[in-house]
């Protein structure tokens, strides 16, 4: 994991800079965030870097993952110091700002017209976090299993799909619906001969940690992963046995049950239901899933 947080560092640095202004497939794991409670000057202290994109968004790498943050405009604001990316920043920033953010072109994606008149279907989501891509092997296969696990349901993607030589493809999904709005699932996928293949190994490395499930065990890169609450866990435990899906149920704090697994053939994506209702698996406590996995890994030796 410590070869991969130093690619994505690298790789994604040297691709997306202004001498490359290119894109690399670590880009394409990230959260999206909105941007009203980001801290510029914190982030200058940190020597932290940008580039813009779509006219909205701000790029950033998070340090010492294979992670990176996009963060949406906002929206608008009474602040006199607000800018014209929704940070509220003080002036002596906006030279640091100016310095060390750039623009990159996305030449596959729709137009903003084409994109703005899409947006209302899915209603607007001004959470703080609102959705999570993931740059995976199989974009359908993610998203099927997306709809038979988590009931979710296609959004419209301005992305085209399948990929090509000269574009990544990508699938949107909605989750996890409240009120109007919908938490996003973004799979993108990039053409086969791409040079950035190495996300492919990325998610052969999910997958052997992965198999440990099914043996109570949570091994370290399970740990990044999406969590939702649910009513009842119940019926997605049916659904992963129907797909002979490996899970792990564990009894958390409070009371509560959660329920851990990887989307098959895209073993990077991780998602965690939690719930205060399990019938239908037998739940584990902390200690043995410590237990299981210390036998594991003198299993792996």
């Amino acid at each position: 994991m410590d070869a991969f947080a130093d690619s994505a560092e690298h790789v994604f640095n040297y691709w997306t800079s202004p001498s490359q202004q290119n894109w690399s497939h670590w880009g394409d794991l990230h959260d999206g965030i909105a941007d009203y409670t980001f801290n510029l000057s914190n982030a200058a202290d940190d020597g932290l870097k940008f580039f813009h994109h779509f006219h909205t968004v701000t790029r950033t790498y998070l340090d010492g993952t294979t992670l990176t943050f996009e963060m949406k405009l906002a929206g608008a604001t009474n602040d006199s110091n607000a800018t014209g990316f929704g940070f509220v920043i003080e002036p002596e920033d906006e030279q640091y700002l100016t310095e060390h953010c750039w623009d990159l072109d996305e030449p596959c994606r729709a137009s903003t017209e084409e994109e703005s008149s899409h947006i209302a279907e899915d209603g607007v989501n001004l959470h703080l976090w609102w959705k999570s891509t993931f740059s995976v092997v199989n974009a359908s296969n993610a998203r099927a299993f997306a709809k038979d696990v988590l009931g979710a349901t296609d959004s419209y993607c301005p992305f085209p799909y399948p990929p090509s030589e000269h574009c990544t493809g990508a699938l949107w999904m909605r989750v996890a619906q409240e009120g109007d709005t919908f938490f996003q699932l973004h799979f993108v996928e990039f053409w086969k001969g791409h040079e950035h293949s190495e996300i492919f190994k990325y998610h052969e490395y999910h997958a052997a940690q992965a198999k440990a499930l099914s043996q109570g065990c949570m091994m370290p890169a399970m740990y990044n992963n999406v969590a939702f609450n649910v009513a009842t866990l119940d019926p997605f435990v049916d659904r992963l046995r129907k797909t002979s899906t490996s899970f792990l149920a564990m009894k958390t704090s409070g009371g509560r049950y959660a329920l851990l697994f990887a989307f098959p053939g895209n073993e990077a994506i991780v998602v965690q239901l939690q719930s205060d209702v399990l019938t239908k698996a037998d739940a584990v406590d902390a200690q043995s899933v410590a237990e299981a996995c210390a036998h594991t890994q003198q299993t792996l030796s």
